[in-house]
């Protein structure tokens, strides 16, 4: 639109014109992935590996025979809390009875849980003092083995992959 048809532009310009282009799209993909923490991943995610790490949902990863820990709040005191372990088909695999149980925050080691390594799902049940049956939000957790670095990156629990935005508490 704006250039002379009587003056077409030289080789020269054309040249600089398209590495100019050329640099500001590399620019551009550069502050993108900065500004996604892309080129900073493997740094954030490194000071993960060895912490203890509580994970949002109630799946939970079995490897080399320890299942890490669950994590669950309680609103008030309870008079009996179990928890199931469920394979993928949702038959119960193995049962912990925790008893009485007061309010607020509760953290379950499962290693003495004998079962083979794999995946499971996890269901906690609680009865209130007054006889009422509720089932808590449950969380897993375990120790970061490990990390993939990448456009979306994920944390290692033993061989779980857990994306990072999904942590939602890291312990020492």
């Amino acid at each position: 639109k704006n250039q002379d048809p009587t003056e077409p532009i030289k080789n020269e310009d054309l040249a600089v014109n398209l590495a100019q282009f050329s640099q500001v799209e590399q620019l551009a993909d550069i502050n993108k992935k900065l500004g996604s923490g892309g080129l900073s991943d493997s740094a954030s995610l490194a000071a993960f590996l060895g912490r203890e790490v509580l994970v949002q949902g109630d799946s939970l990863e079995v490897t080399q025979g320890s299942a890490g820990s669950l994590f669950f709040e309680l609103p008030s005191s309870v008079s009996n809390a179990s928890i199931e372990i469920l394979d993928g088909n949702g038959s119960v695999v193995a049962q912990k009875e925790l008893g009485a149980l007061g309010a607020g925050r509760q953290v379950v080691g499962l290693d003495d849980v004998n079962i083979a390594d794999g995946s499971y799902s996890v269901n906690v049940t609680a009865q209130t003092l007054s006889g009422e049956t509720f089932s808590p939000v449950v969380n897993s957790g375990g120790v970061v083995t490990g990390f993939i670095p990448g456009l979306d990156p994920t944390l290692l629990i033993g061989n779980r992959e857990v994306k990072a935005a999904d942590i939602k508490l890291v312990s020492a």
